[in-house]
């Protein structure tokens, strides 16, 4: 149990609970297109490991497609966007042409990647200038199954690569994708307690590295090693490098604060973390509040609460939604006196 007392006199109560399960995407766009002699390459589906958790087109962000071409040992890139009837790109396959495809999504995560050693049963991709924290689920292609038609929705199977050029509107690729990210999202709830006596109205909150030093680690390189018919294809290894400014990302804001009952709130402001230790030691939660007392007078506006994060992230790994529970209590249960009540300090659990 660690207490740790906020920016301002008074501070939050918070017990975060962690739980587990898997995670899905987010979106962004590109508008470069490179373009190849031969037959237009097409993708008919793509599908992300684990259970959709962001909401939107999470399975229609840009793609960045890597063709290696096993005869002339040359990587083409293309951009892969979606619009209405299907996935469109100028990348092009030369019929009986044996090639591997690799890539990630979505495309403007990073604008420096590039295909490192090819062997005959893995690859190497190298994805760099990554952010930290962020809302885009950066997630990378761990197989390839080639198709005829565009309907056709059969299974694809993780850590095959494979894909062989056929003639013209023969050329269709199902994507599998895993995620280089965790995630987590959150909940807010108040006891009954102290429910009775003051009101809490959340007002927003920032995730942020910070650091006791001058740098911070927000950017980062990927090395994803892609290895084919794996159970597990991705193994992946980071890397970070110091900047002097910190990162900074909003969970939470709205005109209309978020009053907290004595239920969990609906899981609210999912945002993705690179889950090594580097980042989890700079990671901060901070939380701006209003306390109200019961006659609905404010007694207390724009209280700041900050949470490490490091202990209650610490055990999750890429792909895994996490779930930080948060519940508002007094500092003392058996004397709620008003100075209690208006100056709770913040308690994290796990």
């Amino acid at each position: 149990m660690q207490y740790i007392t906020g920016k301002n006199i008074s501070t939050l109560l918070l017990l975060l609970v962690l739980t587990g399960m898997w995670l899905t995407a987010c979106t962004n766009d590109n508008d470069d297109v490179v373009q190849g002699a031969g037959n237009p390459l097409q993708v008919a589906d793509v599908t992300r490991s684990g259970e959709s958790v962001f909401t939107g087109a999470a399975d229609y962000s840009p793609l960045r497609l890597l063709l290696y071409d096993e005869t002339e040992e040359e990587v083409k890139n293309g951009l892969f966007v979606y619009t209405e009837g299907g996935w469109r790109s100028g990348i092009n396959v030369t019929n009986g042409t044996d090639y591997r495809i690799y890539g990630f999504a979505p495309s403007t995560a990073s604008n420096s990647f590039s295909i490192g050693a090819i062997f005959p049963t893995s690859a190497t991709l190298l994805i760099n200038n990554l952010a930290v924290i962020t809302t885009n689920d950066v997630c990378v292609v761990t197989g390839v199954q080639q198709v005829s038609e565009k309907t056709d929705t059969k299974d694809i199977v993780r850590g095959q690569f494979a894909f062989t050029g056929r003639e013209k509107d023969h050329n269709f690729v199902n994507l599998q994708l895993d995620h280089l990210y965790a995630a987590m999202q959150f909940t807010f709830k108040v006891t009954p307690t102290y429910n009775d006596l003051r009101t809490i109205k959340v007002k927003n909150m920032v995730l942020k590295t910070a650091s006791k030093t001058s740098a911070y680690h927000t950017l980062g390189n990927v090395v994803a090693v892609l290895s084919d018919n794996s159970a597990d294809p991705l193994n992946t290894t980071w890397t970070f490098y110091p900047t002097t400014t910190a990162l900074s990302l909003p969970i939470y804001q709205s005109e209309t604060p978020l009053e907290l009952t004595e239920t969990d709130s609906e899981a609210f402001g999912q945002v993705c973390y690179v889950p090594h230790a580097t980042v989890l030691s700079e990671l901060v939660l901070e939380t701006t509040y209003d306390i109200y007392d019961k006659q609905g007078n404010l007694i207390r506006p724009d209280q700041t609460a900050t949470n490490q994060l490091t202990d209650v992230l610490g055990g999750n790994g890429r792909g895994q939604l996490v779930t930080l529970h948060l519940t508002v209590k007094p500092t003392y249960l058996y004397v709620l006196s008003d100075p209690d009540l208006d100056n709770p300090t913040m308690e994290i659990d796990n």
